[in-house]
This record gives C-alpha cells, sequence and structure tokens, in this order.
C-alpha cells in the first residue's frame, strides 16, 4: 500500500502493508508547504493496476502556522460570505417535482379504481329449449 501526498498520484511518503486485519501504521517526513489542509492518500492497486476495494482511502492533515496557529481564522474575525439563493430553488424544484409525482400516481389511482367498478360481470344466458 502506498501512502502519498495530496493526491493519489503525489509525492510518495511511505510504503507499507496492512495488518490481517486491514490496519496500517506508518512514519513519514511532512513535506514542506505552507498553512493548511492537505490529504494523505493510501492506494493499493492489483497487478493490473486497478485499485483494491476500500482503496484509494483519504486522511486530512493539517500544517499549523509557524507559530502553531491554525488556519481556521477566528469566527469573530470572520467577514460574512454572501450565499446566494439557488440552494433554495433546488428545494423548491425537489418538492414540486415530489408533489407532482404523487399527484400522478393518485390520478392513475382513481382512473384504475374507476375502470375496475365498470366492468360488468356477465351473467349466464337462459337459453330455451327448442319443443
Amino acid at each position: 500500500m502506498a501512502l502519498s501526498w495530496n493526491s493519489a498520484d503525489g509525492a510518495r511518503l511511505a510504503d507499507v502493508t496492512p495488518d490481517a486485519a486491514g490496519n496500517i501504521s506508518a512514519t513519514f517526513t511532512v513535506p514542506e508547504g505552507q498553512a493548511g489542509y492537505y490529504v494523505i492518500f493510501a492506494t493499493q492497486r492489483d497487478a493490473k493496476g486497478v485499485d483494491a476495494y476500500g482503496t484509494p482511502a483519504r486522511a486530512a492533515f493539517q500544517i499549523l502556522g509557524a507559530n502553531g496557529e491554525s488556519v481556521i481564522a477566528n469566527p469573530s474575525t470572520q467577514t460574512p460570505v454572501a450565499t446566494s439563493g439557488s440552494g433554495n430553488g433546488i428545494l423548491a424544484l425537489t418538492v414540486g417535482l415530489g408533489v407532482a409525482g404523487l399527484a400522478l400516481f393518485a390520478a392513475g389511482f382513481v382512473s384504475f379504481a374507476r375502470q375496475a367498478r365498470r366492468r360488468e360481470v356477465p351473467v349466464a344466458a337462459k337459453v330455451r329449449g327448442s319443443e
């Protein structure tokens, strides 16, 4: 299994062998980088180059600033971010389509029930014998 930095094909950090339960343990040196969030990828490929089941696995990794500070700003100093109403539009569309689907189902059921009720039950005809 290969551990890579920031992408499945990124800088190779270590090669490890999973234990019987599939757990891995490795020691590696973190590459130099700016403070921020990065991803460690664990990949395992078969002889054909196909990823094994469950891989690539990912783990988030944070490099702290020079004084040990996180790159996440203090909530009191963050500036508000403007959001668009597109999330509300998608929600309204989803609800509208759901209501339309239920209405079509109900109309189909009513139509079926009316048709089933209108069927005439055949009655045995009486035949008069010739005299």
